[in-house]
């Protein structure tokens, strides 16, 4: 077999790969077309259900990590203060920072020691204090020592009193209805429901003022611009789709809600977890499995929480490197999922889908373009092959992220004006011409990091929620 004929036959395997993986997609796509769609016709009577249960709504214990988040964590902590829902508190868990964070935290909500129970079995880390709020009744804030985010929340978890819990981002603000609108498949299901995500939006470009988002709007920076197409794409019909099939992997550690006694059995969060959040459903899964449980694990597209998002290429390269590690390490965890009856169509068709195309797709894809360009620069592959790939790969990517735009538009209506609209068409057509293969780049570096047993953690620099009137 010559040279030339390898290089053709590994770049037609690689369009078979995208062909497979893309019409995938668009049944994703489809389905969650369709499901979105149908929660927009029942919104009325979804929101009279919600109004009529608020009386049995279970308590919810907001948990939120914090790790040098002075610039970000008074507004954060007043948006969950603010939530419209009939029963919950709010606990923030200062990780060892090493900023202000706790001075913030003391003087913006005049914080006080307490003595109050603590459950020590989902963490050994040494609590260095306890407050409570003289403002707010439902404010608890933890002081301990560094002992990393997954640890923090079991810290909070801990401390709980609630039936469920919901984690969010220190540098996070929700929507005032957002409990009301995640806490419904607990309400719908409360026998089966161990887990529901809501969907997360990149903040930068917004205006927040007194931990509120006044008017979403779009950010000047591009890294940030494109990641609002990103996250559409992901969370509009990624995981809706796999939500409709029973088979949610992933609920975002920046909003998920969960069911407290199940976590705990199941052991909390996996302290030393690079993917701490996808690896928690992936166990809870396991977890109802060994005891022939039925489990629902859903996700809730109404429900918004807006987080802040890299705006440079090293912050953005280096989570994605991050995210690609945690893929891996979780999934390598969990081998007895692939294939198995036991999981149902999360261990057929889920599992398999993360581990072909999740994972290993960024490789097959970077090969694609070496094989292109080698074979391009050597005459070893036909140019029509070569613009077939490009053609499958690129366009695809455009059409998949201006699907995204438009339902997101025609479904929730965040970015109403014109300009914002004809902004994100734009920025969906070029998301695939650079920044898609930056991304994808720096996934393979991080399953290659994977690979040589790299398990560091890389924080992102905060640069603080502002208002446009302060920008000035």
């Amino acid at each position: 077999m010559t040279v030339e004929s390898v290089f053709n036959l590994l770049l037609q395997g690689v369009i078979g790969y995208f062909l497979i993986s893309n019409a995938f997609f668009f049944l994703l796509l489809a389905v969650s077309f369709l499901s979105i769609r149908k929660s927009t016709r029942l919104q009325p009577l979804l929101d009279s259900i919600r109004e009529r249960s608020s009386f049995f709504a279970p308590r919810i214990s907001v948990i939120a990590p914090a790790r040098n988040e002075e610039r970000s964590i008074e507004n954060a902590v007043r948006s969950f203060l603010t939530l419209d829902y009939p029963k919950f508190e709010v606990i923030v868990v200062n990780d060892g920072s090493l900023d202000d964070t706790m001075k913030t935290l003391k003087v913006a909500f005049e914080l006080t020691p307490a003595t109050l129970f603590y459950d020590a079995r989902l963490s050994p880390s040494q609590i260095r204090g306890v407050f409570v709020s003289k403002i707010y009744s439902n404010l608890l804030v933890i002081d301990k020592e560094r002992g990393g985010k997954a640890d923090s929340i079991n810290v909070g978890i801990g401390f709980s009193r609630s039936e469920l819990f919901c984690t969010v981002d220190a540098d996070s603000v929700l929507e005032r209805d957002s409990l009301q609108r995640v806490v419904l498949p607990f309400l719908e299901k409360p026998d089966t429901m161990l887990a529901v995500g809501g969907t997360v939006r990149p903040v930068n470009g917004s205006d927040v003022r007194q931990g509120r988002v006044i008017r979403s709007g779009l950010p000047k920076n591009p890294w940030a611009l494109f990641q609002i197409v990103e996250y559409l794409r992901a969370f509009l019909f990624g995981r809706v789709g796999w939500s409709v099939f029973s088979s949610t992997m992933i609920i975002s550690g920046a909003f998920g809600l969960f069911h407290r006694k199940s976590v705990v059995e199941a052991g909390g969060y996996r302290r030393d977890s690079v993917g701490e959040d996808m690896e928690l459903i992936l166990r809870l899964r396991a977890y109802a499995a060994s005891r022939n449980l039925p489990v629902d694990i859903a996700f809730s597209p109404e429900p918004v929480c807006w987080t802040e998002v890299p705006e440079n290429a090293r912050g953005l390269g280096r989570q994605r490197e991050r995210w690609q590690r945690g893929l891996a390490e979780t999934l390598m965890s969990y081998p007895q999922m692939f294939l198995s009856p036991k999981y149902g169509f999360a261990g057929f068709v889920a599992y398999p889908y993360f581990l072909f195309v999740e994972l290993l797709g960024p490789l097959v894809e970077v090969l694609g373009y070496l094989l292109a360009l080698v074979g391009g620069l050597t005459g070893w592959i036909s140019l029509e092959t070569i613009l077939l790939f490009f053609i499958i790969d690129v366009l695809f990517g455009a059409v998949m992220s201006t699907f995204a735009v438009l339902i997101e538009e025609n479904a929730f209506f965040k970015y109403p004006r014109l300009s914002q609209l004809s902004l994100l068409m734009l920025t969906a057509l070029l998301e695939s011409l650079g920044y898609r293969q930056f991304c994808s780049f720096h996934r393979v570096r991080g399953l290659v990091n994977y690979l040589r047993g790299d398990r560091s953690w890389s924080m992102q620099r905060r640069i603080g929620f502002q208002s446009e009137a302060s920008k000035g």
